[in-house]
């Protein structure tokens, strides 16, 4: 005698395996989206910091800008700046 699963407990199986997905797929997404956000912020900061190291070292940190937008301008040299 063969001994199997039915068609039925396979079903089963398969919608278990499918509501445990649908319950926890979303929050991986979102804890994924918070490490990348995360180490984004990170990197950036670290960039920015080097940025302003080397502003400061040209002399062009204490300078006075009119402006946020003179500032930018003068940070493109130092920071990679893809939009305002």
């Amino acid at each position: 005698m063969k001994r199997g699963f039915t068609l039925a407990e396979t079903l089963i199986t398969l919608l278990v395996i499918g509501v445990i997905a649908v319950l926890t797929i979303p929050a991986l997404i979102q804890q994924i989206g918070d490490y990348t956000l995360s180490k984004q912020r990170t990197v950036f900061s670290r960039k920015f910091e080097e940025g302003l190291k080397q502003m400061r070292i040209d002399g062009r940190l204490e300078e006075k800008y009119a402006d946020t937008n003179e500032f930018v301008a003068a940070m493109k040299k130092y920071f990679k700046i893809s939009q305002v």
